[in-house]
């Protein structure tokens, strides 16, 4: 998908404004015992790495390190498949889809995925997260 200018307006306003998560931040707050500021940061940390995940697709797939209350809201926000499918196909195209990987087995995120990271928020202005993991990445795939 090629990202114009006026494709990115409609993403971002719909990640950051229209995209309802009253749902998902409700489980997750009562999955994780959030109190109502964690689960603001977790909202926005999640909102922010659709964000990025949008900006930084490449070709088939992107890799992106993500924080781990924004984690832990995707995980959540799998809870509901039909609105997180939708929600996909929004922002990255119909038939895309953000798919969680583990890193169990044979790499961890190394120091050139968390400068990638870095490098990625910053150009979009956004502050990296305190709280990045270094067991999963999550990839946007056809």
């Amino acid at each position: 998908m090629a990202v114009t200018s006026g494709s990115a307006r409609h993403v971002m306003r719909f990640v950051y404004d229209e995209l309802d998560l009253s749902e998902v931040r409700r489980l997750a707050q009562e999955t994780y015992d959030w109190d109502d500021a964690t689960a603001d940061t977790a909202e926005q940390r999640y909102r922010d790495f659709l964000w990025v995940c949008f900006n930084f697709a490449v070709g088939e797939t992107t890799m992106t390190w993500v924080s781990l209350l924004a984690d832990k809201m995707g995980h959540t926000h799998l809870q509901y498949p039909k609105a997180f499918v939708a929600a996909c196909a929004r922002i990255f195209g119909d038939g895309r889809v953000l798919i969680h990987t583990p890193l169990y087995e044979g790499r961890m995120v190394d120091q050139d995925d968390c400068d990638l990271a870095r490098s990625h928020y910053a150009e979009l202005g956004l502050e990296l997260p305190s709280d990045l993991r270094n067991i999963c990445l999550w990839a946007v795939v056809s």
